[in-house]
């Protein structure tokens, strides 16, 4: 349940809150980034947790079509990596398996995804990235 109020319920809220910030002071060319997974494209093992990067797939679709309803010109990407080395392998399934997972696989580092951000806010104003998908070169799928 954790995954669906973090990965699904916090997303909504703070999009809702973001928009409402942006529009509240005039800002008409802000960008809303979702940071979502490969898994939001596919299904593995881990169901429940793909099924949350689903939603975010679709929220950050729908929430592109209500912001041009409105007529804002606010962005929303969402941004879907493939491995990560982050501390959330670590938590989700204990050091030895995280580091078993971690020294077999090539993995992105957090920069990497920082980079893909700063990418994405580099285009101008008329150029919308809706998706980019990332992942280690020697990663599949």
């Amino acid at each position: 349940m954790k995954f669906f109020e973090v990965n699904v319920m916090a997303l909504c809220l703070c999009t809702r809150e973001s928009v409402k910030m942006m529009r509240a002071n005039g800002v008409d060319d802000g960008h809303i980034i979702n940071i979502n997974s490969l898994s939001g494209h596919r299904c593995g093992k881990a169901h429940f947790y793909s099924a949350t990067k689903h939603a975010v797939t679709a929220l950050t679709e729908g929430i592109r079509w209500e912001l041009r309803e409105i007529n804002s010109h606010i962005k929303i990407t969402s941004i879907s990596p493939g491995l990560v080395k982050t501390n959330f392998a670590y938590t989700a399934v204990g050091e030895a398996a995280a580091e078993e997972c971690y020294s077999t696989r090539q993995s992105l580092d957090p920069q990497d995804i920082a980079n893909a951000i700063e990418t994405v806010l580099s285009y101008p104003s008329h150029v919308q990235v809706s998706e980019m998908m990332i992942r280690p070169t020697e990663q599949v799928v």
